[in-house]
């Protein structure tokens, strides 16, 4: 038994004898104490803990220095109990800590306070060949570097491989001149970066992230529920925080409150620029009140080379820049991919374009979608009051997709587009709108609420609502033109909107392709000039199909002008007019109260067939062009009051249409089918029908339905979604004749 204890009792001493080789504690309370310390600490070939006593550790004009001597060295932590700060009182830097080694540094628990070097870091200076920073629940407070020199508070630099991770920090008036007033943390080979609760209050930078800097080779960067507040750029990007990613790997930004920064340049808040096939992912951060004197008054995206952007759920509100997007600048390049989901941009003010956001493709194959956001009471002083989008001088995206989003007193004061301006100048591009509320939108030139032109793709725009917008130009509610690909507008409804030229609910010019124009309700609007209701110029399309709309109350309000409910302007031989089971009823005009048709050409072919009009007047330069049949009515179709356009059950268009009229929807404004009865009704909506594919007891299983393509429906608040209307109202714009 004696001998068992003996043995016990040496392996224990052994064990004691271990541990205290690979790990030393160093107990300090003064400011000779602690650099001892780091002295003893630099080669012992331990991992070393320094704990500092409450207190101030004054340099004396001498830096706090550790640096490992040997590439077996340990880990260095160094942590406070109490409140301790390490001051330099304005004469040198606090703390420098290096290893040419793999190591682990831990800072905790620590102020690091005033100071000021030429040179990096003038706070805390750490460089590790490879290994993990950690600094947690630390203080670094009115540190300047001065000269071209990086990381004002606390500079982080990892040559090789490891990680960094600041939490539970803050960074108050510190300044840097380059990188990173606050922090700069840097990983130049592979390696995570990581801030995590942190508060940066008044740093600033003269070039680039006020508040901090940070870059990643290859690696992940993650800011989650940091604060940044009145931090500044003076000269150049990103006034709170700027993000580089070199190679591969994810950002992560969530659950931020970006208040109050400036940028001289981009990005007042937050500049982020991913490279070569990143991921970012923009999460539930806010954005008040930052300014940039230039593009980007909180947020600009710099994406390159198939970067895939998620922004979902981020708030902008009170941003302002110089020059383009209040809210954020989001510019993608070379077949990257933009998704923004349930972002809400209010009250952001760019002094050229795109109030709220602007949105830029720089080459092809680049891809944007926006759905479920909301743009409200936004500026510009040009084009697009909420939502900007050009391709500049390249070639424009493969698609721009614009669903479920709120536009709402917004203004372009002396521009187009009070809501949005979608404009894809170069080839190959489509764009889809559909499910989008415009209202009360106001813009100087044309599309008081909507603005879109398409130079060489198919342009898809349904199931949206315009109200009450204004321009002093053309197209009050909608202003919407295409060229080299086929134009369709169906299931809109353009209610009390105003112009002060032609088409006072929406302005629709197609050039080449096919036209359709359905199912729409147009209602109360008014222009100074033609087209009270609607003005349609189609160029030299090959067919013009007019079906199954709903057109009331509309008014030319100037004398000497035509077309009170809708004016069509036919501009090129050979085109064939089809207006078929429309509504054109009580508008009101000097010539022409409900349809106006003008034809500057010899051989157009109109066909005006089971339509409910009152009058119609023609210019016609000369031939045998135009087609009229006796099917038309001029009877009150009798809607059920003066502001709901529903049929009542004894109202003569009541099965008065054409079922075989060419373009003619399988579904009504209310997304109920058609054909209900023995035929069609005349109208936008179909009186008596239920949802396709009622399968109740009642009667309204005896639905006859017709082939030619449709989807959504503008009234039912049901989300459509974008691949199928894509699929089929941008790319198969179906004839029935």
């Amino acid at each position: 038994m004696r001998r068992t204890l003996l043995a016990l009792g040496i392996f224990a001493l052994f064990l004691s004898f271990c541990s205290y080789g690979y790990a030393a504690d160093f107990p300090v309370t003064d400011a000779a104490g602690f650099q001892t310390a780091l002295t003893t600490a630099e080669s012992n070939g331990e991992n070393d803990t320094i704990t500092l006593s409450e207190g101030t550790y004054q340099t004396g004009g001498v830096t706090f220095t550790y640096s490992a001597g040997s590439p077996d060295e340990g880990s260095l932590t160094i942590t406070g109990t109490g409140e301790v700060i390490l001051d330099a009182e304005g004469t040198d830097r606090v703390l420098d800590i290096s290893s040419s080694y793999m190591t682990d540094i831990t800072l905790q628990n620590l102020t690091v306070q005033s100071g000021d070097i030429v040179g990096n870091g003038a706070g805390a200076y750490i460089y590790v060949d490879a290994g993990n920073i950690n600094v947690v629940e630390c203080s670094f407070k009115d540190n300047s570097t001065d000269g071209s020199y990086y990381g004002g508070g606390l500079y982080a630099y990892i040559s090789e491989n490891g990680s960094i991770d600041v939490t539970s920090c803050d960074f108050t008036g510190n300044y840097a001149y380059y990188y990173g007033g606050g922090v700069y943390a840097y990983i130049s080979e592979t390696g995570d970066i990581t801030l995590q609760g942190n508060t940066f209050t008044l740093n600033s930078a003269d070039q680039y992230g006020g508040a901090a800097y940070v870059e990643a080779y290859v690696g992940d960067i993650d800011i989650i529920g940091n604060t940044f507040t009145s931090n500044d750029v003076a000269t150049y990007s990103g006034g709170a925080l700027y993000i580089y990613q070199d190679y591969s790997g994810t950002i992560t930004l969530d659950d931020n409150l970006f208040n109050g920064n400036t940028a001289a340049s981009y990005g007042g808040a937050l500049y982020l620029n991913p490279c070569c096939g990143n991921a970012v992912n923009c999460l539930n951060n806010s954005f008040e009140n930052n300014h940039s004197d230039s593009d980007g008054g909180a947020f600009y995206l710099d994406g390159d080379y198939n970067t895939n952007a998620y922004l979902f759920n981020n708030s902008f509100s009170g941003n302002t820049c110089g020059s383009d997007g209040g809210g954020a600048f989001l510019e993608m390049e070379y077949g990257d991919l933009l998704t923004m989901v349930s972002n809400d941009f209010y009250q952001n003010i760019a002094d050229s374009y795109g109030g709220g956001a602007y949105l830029y493709v720089y080459d092809d194959g680049s891809s944007f979608t926006v759905d479920n956001c909301s743009f409200r009471e936004n500026e510009s002083y040009y084009d697009g009051g909420g939502l900007c989008y050009t391709d500049g001088d390249y070639r424009a995206a493969e698609t721009i997709t614009l669903t479920n989003s709120l536009f709402q007193n917004n203004i372009s004061t002396n521009g187009e587009g009070g809501g949005a301006y979608l404009y894809l100048e170069y080839g190959g591009a489509h764009c889809l709108v559909s499910g989008n509320e415009f209202s009360s939108n106001d813009s100087y030139g044309d599309g008081g609420g909507l603005y879109t032109y398409v130079y060489e793709g198919n342009l898809y725009v349904g199931n949206n609502t315009f109200d009450q917008n204004v321009t002093s130009d053309d197209g009050g509610g909608a202003y919407i033109e295409s060229e080299y690909g086929d134009l369709m507008v169906e299931n809109c409804s353009f209610t009390n909107n105003s112009c002060g030229y032609n088409g006072g609910g929406v302005y629709a010019y197609p050039y080449y392709g096919d036209f359709i124009f359905r199912n729409n309700l147009i209602t109360g609007n008014t222009s100074a000039y033609d087209g009270g209701g609607a003005y349609l110029y189609p160029e030299y399309v090959r067919y013009a199909d007019i079906v199954n709309n709903t057109i009331t109350g509309n008014t030319v309000s100037d004398e000497g002008y035509c077309g009170g409910g809708i004016y069509v302007y036919c501009g090129d031989d050979n085109t064939v007019y089809s207006l078929y089971n429309n509504i054109i009823w009580n508008n009101s005009a000097s010539d022409g109260n409900d349809i106006y048709l003008y034809d500057s050409s010899y051989l157009n072919y109109f066909y005006v067939y089971d339509n409910d009009f009152s009058v119609l007047s023609t210019d016609f330069s000369g031939g045998d062009s135009y087609l009229y049949e006796s099917s038309n009515m001029d009877v009150d179709p009798m809607f059920v009051s003066a502001s709901d356009f529903h049929l009542q059950a004894d109202s003569p268009v009541i099965d008065e249409g054409d079922s075989l009229a060419p373009s003619l929807p399988e579904i009504d404004l209310d997304a109920n089918a058609r054909v209900y009865g023995n035929s069609v009704d005349m109208g936008a909506y179909e009186y008596g029908s239920g949802p396709i594919g009622d399968d109740d007891d009642d009667d309204d299983d005896d639905i006859t339905t017709s082939t030619s393509s449709s989807g959504g429906g503008c009234n039912t608040g049901a989300f459509v979604p974008s691949l199928l209307l894509l699929l089929a109202p941008l790319f198969i714009l179906a004839r029935k004749r």
